[in-house]
C-alpha cells in the first residue's frame, strides 16, 4: 500500500521544522559560518508565488468557466497547509562573497466547492521543493527544483458531485530575481520551465511585487500587500493575483488577515486552462523563520 501523499509532506517536514526552530551556526541569527538548519532564510521567500507551502484560509466568491463552474459567482473555499525550512546554509555573506543557502518547501493547497449544485473537494495540489536562494545586498536571486501534482485526495474529488477528476502534474525548475527598493517594498521577476508535464505548462513567466516592511521595535500592526502577474504557453492570457492586508507579529510569526483577489487563468492545476475570478478574505500565518529571514528581519 502506497504511503498517503499528506504522511509524506509530514515526514519531510515536521522533523526539519522543529530543527529548524533550534539555536544553530545561521549568521543572521547573529553567528557566522556555514550549518545546518539555520533559523532564518538568506532570501525572504516570495509569498504570493504559487508556493502552496503555507498555513491559511479564505473565502472566496468565485466565477469559473465549464467544468466545475456555472458562469455566475458561487462561494468556495482555499485550505492552504505546508511549512518552508532552511536546510543548509552554504555562505554566511562575508568577504564579498553573498550569503547562499538550500531550503525545503512542502504543502498542499486545496479548494473546497460550497454551492448547491458543487460542493466538496475540486482541487488539490501537492508541491515539494528544493530552493536555493543567494542574497547580494539589494539584490536577491533563487532558483528551486520543483514537483507539483494534484493527486492528493483524489478519492475525495472523485466524489464531489458533478465534477470529473483530471490527473494533473509537473517537474521542473523555477527561477526568481527580486529587488529591495527599500526596506518593505520588493520587486521580482522569474521563469519556470518543467521538462516533465501532465495537463499543465511547459514554459512560463511571472513579476510582481510585495509590500512587507519588518516588525518595527515595538512589534505592532503593519500593512502587506503584493500583486503578481502570470503568463504560460498552456493559457489564453495573464493572469493577475493580489492581496491587501495586515499583519499582527506573534511570538512564533506573523497572523496575517486581509481581502484577495484573482482574475484571469486559474492557479490551481485542476483548472489551470480556465479563467476564474475571485474576490475574498483570507487568514494566515507566517512563522518567524520566513518573517526574520534576509532583509525583512526585525
Amino acid at each position: 500500500m502506497r504511503p498517503h501523499p499528506l504522511i509524506l509532506t509530514a515526514v519531510l517536514v515536521w522533523p526539519a521544522a522543529l530543527a529548524a526552530q533550534q539555536p544553530t551556526s545561521s549568521p543572521i541569527a547573529g553567528q557566522s559560518g556555514p550549518g545546518w538548519f539555520p533559523m532564518t532564510f538568506a532570501v525572504q521567500p516570495v509569498a504570493r508565488a504559487r508556493s502552496g507551502a503555507d498555513i491559511g484560509t479564505g473565502p472566496l466568491l468565485v466565477r469559473r468557466d465549464r467544468p466545475g463552474g456555472s458562469g455566475e459567482y458561487s462561494p468556495e473555499a482555499d485550505v492552504a497547509f505546508g511549512y518552508r525550512v532552511p536546510v543548509f546554509r552554504f555562505s554566511d555573506g562575508g568577504s564579498g562573497r553573498p550569503a547562499l543557502d538550500l531550503g525545503l518547501e512542502a504543502g498542499v493547497l486545496a479548494r473546497f466547492a460550497l454551492g448547491d449544485g458543487l460542493h466538496g473537494l475540486i482541487n488539490s495540489d501537492f508541491r515539494v521543493a528544493f530552493p536555493v536562494g543567494a542574497d547580494f545586498g539589494d539584490w536577491e536571486a533563487s532558483v528551486a527544483a520543483v514537483h507539483v501534482s494534484s493527486h492528493v485526495g483524489d478519492d475525495y474529488i472523485s466524489e464531489t458531485p458533478g465534477f470529473e477528476r483530471r490527473a494533473v502534474s509537473r517537474n521542473g525548475f523555477e527561477g526568481r530575481v527580486m529587488y529591495h527598493v527599500n526596506a518593505g517594498l520588493r520587486l521580482y521577476g522569474g521563469i519556470d520551465y518543467n521538462w516533465a508535464a501532465v495537463r499543465i505548462e511547459k514554459v512560463g513567466g511571472h513579476f510582481g511585487f510585495e509590500f512587507d516592511p519588518p516588525p518595527g521595535s515595538g512589534r505592532g500592526l503593519r500593512p502587506v500587500g503584493g500583486l503578481e502577474v502570470e503568463a504560460t504557453d498552456f493559457t489564453t492570457g495573464p493572469g493577475v493575483t493580489g492581496m491587501a492586508g495586515f499583519a499582527v507579529p506573534t511570538g512564533a510569526g506573523d497572523l496575517r488577515l486581509g481581502l484577495t483577489g484573482h482574475a484571469g487563468p486559474s492557479r490551481m492545476g485542476q483548472f489551470r486552462r480556465y479563467d476564474e475570478t475571485y474576490v475574498g478574505v483570507f487568514l494566515g500565518f507566517v512563522p518567524s523563520v520566513v518573517v526574520d529571514s534576509g532583509d525583512g528581519e526585525g
